[in-house]
Order: structure tokens, then sequence, then C-alpha cells
């Protein structure tokens, strides 16, 4: 299988990248990761810190943090936060993420029934009979059949 990539700018720096499934580029990716990394070893040497203490300490941008709890990477309970996550669908307040464990189960289970459903209704090719053959309607009328 031959995968077609678009090509992008980065977000952040402004370079040409080829697109595979996150829009930024390698260098940038790479220092995204070391920025999670510092972040994820800083709330676990200091549980409570919050977002501004956190960012001063790693200098990690506090915009950045948030995009770790919003993508469900880092969750807020080791996090003193005065922003508050809520879920996507219902509103409940979420520790990360984008929606609650509640909706998240009910969009799956909605995904289930919808793809169960198409297979139930799309059209099924009848088996094939043994006896079943074609034949030519002149044939018969020679034939006097």
């Amino acid at each position: 299988m031959i995968f077609m990539s678009q090509l992008r700018n980065c977000p952040e720096c402004g370079r040409v990248f080829s697109y595979l499934h996150r829009n930024l580029c390698p260098r940038c990716l790479e220092n995204e990761e070391d920025m999670f990394k510092d972040v994820r070893t800083f709330i676990k040497e200091n549980p409570g810190a919050t977002i501004v203490e956190t960012s001063e300490a790693t200098n990690v941008p506090e915009d950045t943090i948030l995009r770790f709890l919003r993508d469900g990477r880092i969750v807020s309970q080791g996090l003193q936060s005065s922003i508050v996550l809520n879920c996507n669908r219902c509103g409940d307040v979420i520790k990360a993420g984008t929606h609650c464990q509640t909706c998240r189960d009910e969009l799956n289970r909605e995904i289930r029934n919808v793809s169960g459903a198409a297979a139930k209704t799309a059209p099924q090719k009848p088996a094939a009979r043994s006896g079943d053959r074609m034949r030519i309607l002149e044939d018969r009328k020679k034939n006097g059949r």
C-alpha cells in the first residue's frame, strides 16, 4: 500500500514537511516530545504544581501544557489548574482529553450499532445454485421447448 502525503508548512517553524499524521515537522515534533517529557517529569516530582509553575520550571509554554491535557497525554489530577476542561459532548468536567468516559462509551456503542446495522442492510448476493444455468432462448425454440 502506498501512502500519499501532503506537503505542508509547519505551524511552529514554517518549514515545509511531508504530512503523515501530525501537523508538525519532524524537528518540531521531536522538540514537542522533549517538552512533554520535561512536563511529565516535573509533574511526577512536584504533584500539585500549577500550570504556571510547571511552565516556568520547564520553559514549556502554558498553551502547550494545555494541549497535552486536551490530547490526554497528561492528566490534571497531578496538575493544579484554574482552567477547567469540559467534555465536548455533555459539558461535564474532565481531567484530560475531549470527552468524559460516559460519552466515550456511548459514542463507541453508537459506532458499533451503526456499523452493525450497515452490515445487516448491505445487499447480499444470492448463493449460486448448481442447477441454475444460462440458456439462449433461440435454442429452446429450435429444440421445440
